[in-house]
């Protein structure tokens, strides 16, 4: 973290001064910031929940949850909303913290709206697209849960995914 912010302060100092501007918001520091912001949540996303090939424990989430916590405060200074940037990482982090029981009902939810919207597109083999085919009552159910704890930026295919590296969700955390 220390590099990071070390990093993020060079970075500053020396676009300001090719710059001559620190407006708070068009300038190419802010432009700057925003790229570096955008890809650290794409290399964490990746490297650390996605790629994770043994499942977070309780104590891995929360350890997760804690450097999050810890980029965003390294980003705070030069973003005045860095969870637009960061948001996903907060969430994952959420997602991997749930208490069981919520992390198993939002993990039937969200493979209920995975196989629906299958079934609507037909995908599933030997089915006819059909549009209806439960895909309202699953996506409520699952909205439901998103807006009780709060995930909001993931997608259904992305929230599956990071629940699936828990090890306790019932995929076995890999």
């Amino acid at each position: 973290l220390r590099v990071l912010r070390d990093g993020l302060a060079v970075v500053r100092a020396a676009l300001v001064a090719a710059d001559a501007v620190d407006d708070g918001g068009g300038s190419c520091v802010q432009s700057a910031i925003r790229i570096v912001a955008a890809a650290t949540r794409d290399a964490m996303l990746r490297r650390c929940v996605l790629s994770n090939k043994t499942g977070f424990t309780p104590t891995g989430a929360t350890r997760f949850r804690r450097d999050v916590d810890a980029v965003r405060a390294c980003f705070a200074p030069y973003l005045r909303r860095a969870d637009n940037y960061l948001g996903p990482l907060t969430e994952c982090g959420v997602l991997l913290n749930l208490d069981s029981s919520d992390a198993r009902a939002l993990v039937a939810a969200v493979d209920a709206e995975l196989r629906a919207a299958a079934a609507s597109a037909g995908v599933v083999r030997g089915t006819e697209p059909n549009p209806a085919l439960g895909k309202a009552e699953a996506g409520a159910a699952l909205e439901r849960l998103r807006e009780a704890h709060g995930v909001h930026r993931l997608t259904a295919s992305q929230v599956a995914r990071v629940l699936s590296k828990r090890s306790d969700a019932g995929r076995g955390g890999a």
